[in-house]
């Protein structure tokens, strides 16, 4: 539908002069009506797909995908030239860029920070584990900072340990 011709937009305005009890000026047709009818429906679905990508889930480019191929921040970019919404944010180069250069980066290519990675050692040595740990605030800072609500990590899917001590490890540390 073309501008001035019942396009959806113009439809649009109508309905509001309508339900906020501003008189149109010429007459209201059943054709006007449908159309008027048809429109905020349309609006509604755009308000509500609008409302609900910025609280819900969304697609983002996983570095998985790409096998470490990509640095940071070329994998930003990758994500946004490809077309999703979101990327995942590589913890140690988004870091050392600082909050701050991230946001802008994020900004600049229109993306929204999906998940950092988590910065604790859990499968190995509890020393290992415990020397990992104190990394943990300064990146719960940063993803404050750029806004990501998330960090990831992963389990083996087979280890040599017992099953029942692999367990107790896990829960000791979570």
């Amino acid at each position: 539908m073309d501008a001035g011709n019942g396009s959806i937009t113009e439809l649009g305005f109508k309905l509001g002069r309508i339900l906020s009890g501003n008189v149109i000026s010429r007459p209201l047709t059943r054709r006007t009506a449908c159309r008027l009818l048809a429109s905020s429906t349309a609006l509604f679905e755009m308000n509500t797909r609008a409302n609900a990508a910025q609280r819900h889930m969304f697609l983002s480019l996983n570095s998985v995908l790409v096998s470490g191929r990509v640095p940071w921040p070329d994998f930003a970019r990758l994500a946004a030239k490809v077309g999703f919404p979101g990327t995942d944010v590589m913890l140690k180069p988004a870091m050392q860029a600082g909050a701050a250069a991230t946001n802008q980066l994020l900004s600049e290519l229109k993306l929204r920070p999906a998940v950092l990675d988590f910065p604790v050692e859990f499968r190995k040595d509890d020393a290992t584990f415990r020397e990992s740990l104190s990394q943990l605030p300064a990146a719960a800072q940063f993803a404050a900072a750029i806004h990501c609500p998330r960090m990831i990590t992963w389990i083996m899917s087979s280890s040599d340990t017992p099953k029942e001590e692999l367990r107790r490890t896990y829960k000791q540390r979570y």
